[in-house]
């Protein structure tokens, strides 16, 4: 039985590449016309392209997050509580990504919420 719930699991490979299919959404939907997005412009239109997003790295991670990921975007969601889980997911996948300490501290975060859910 274990195996047949696995089988309906995503791969690692599934996940990267809806994460970065998301995000690249995000930042597509980021309108140069925005003087806040118009500062980065360099980033936001190097990251407007699929291109990158296909193969990410340290460097490419650290240019997102140093230089896109605080701009606002076309992107809308009503629901403010699912956008805070979609932070603290985003987090918790960048602790993973670069190795930082604060794995711990969200993925706690994901555990509680999800046993308040069931």
């Amino acid at each position: 039985m274990n195996e047949e719930l696995d089988d309906d699991l995503p791969t690692e490979s599934e996940i990267s590449d809806t994460t970065a299919r998301g995000l690249w959404g995000t930042v597509k939907e980021m309108s140069l016309d925005n003087f806040i997005v118009r500062s980065k412009r360099l980033y936001v239109e190097k990251y407007q392209d699929l291109k990158p997003w296909q193969e990410v790295n340290d460097i490419m991670i650290g240019e997102v997050v140093d230089h896109i990921a605080n701009l606002p975007s076309g992107v809308t969601d009503p629901d403010e509580m699912a956008k805070r889980f979609d932070v603290l997911c985003h987090n918790l996948q960048l602790c993973v990504l670069k190795g930082h300490k604060g794995f711990e501290k969200y993925s706690s975060q994901v555990v509680r919420i999800s046993e308040a859910l069931i």
